[in-house]
Order: C-alpha cells, then structure tokens, then sequence
C-alpha cells in the first residue's frame, strides 16, 4: 500500500488525483489514452470506488480528463498537448481550440 496513503481517508482521493495529473504531466498518460480502470485504481491503492471517483471527478472538472461512462476516463489535450485548450461537452464531444 502506498505510505501517504496511511493519513486519513479524507486525503486519499488528493493522493490519487495528484498522481495522475502529475503521471499525465510527465507524458506517462498521453493526450487521447484512457487511465487505468476504476478497479485496477482501487486495487493500487487500496482505496474504495467512491474515493477513485472522487479525484477522476475533479481531474474531469480541471479539464485534465474526459469521463466517458461505461468507456473509460480519457486524458485530454491541455497544457502538456502542445498549448491546446478545450472543453469537454459531453455525448464524447470534445471541442479543442489552440492557443
């Protein structure tokens, strides 16, 4: 189990959103690749589904990833995508614009 995960249940979705959006920064997830399923994120870090959707909601509300239900969270274009910014609309809409 992951060491800072040991804190308290009220920081582990924290943990778990910067991970991913550092692991995003880093260019380990690309602009258009799904994250690791719900499941296999409960499982890395010992955490319930409720705490993984806790930080993929607020990395989908930072524009870092889309949420597709029943498809995966996918990693937006954003900073790290060449200067693109954009919005996510829904029904597997993304609308992009440059900068």
């Amino acid at each position: 189990m992951n060491e800072r995960l040991s804190g308290g249940v009220s920081i582990k979705y924290k943990i778990i959103y910067e991970d991913i959006k550092e692991a995003i920064k880093k260019g380990q997830f690309m602009t258009g690749s799904f994250l690791p399923t719900e499941a296999q994120l409960m499982k890395d870090y010992g955490v319930s589904r409720t705490t993984v959707r806790k930080a993929m909601a607020m990395l989908a509300e930072d524009g870092v990833v889309g949420l597709c239900e029943g498809g995966g969270t996918e990693v937006l274009p954003g900073e790290t995508a060449g200067g693109l910014g954009g919005v996510w609309v829904g029904g597997g809409v993304f609308v992009v614009w440059g900068r």
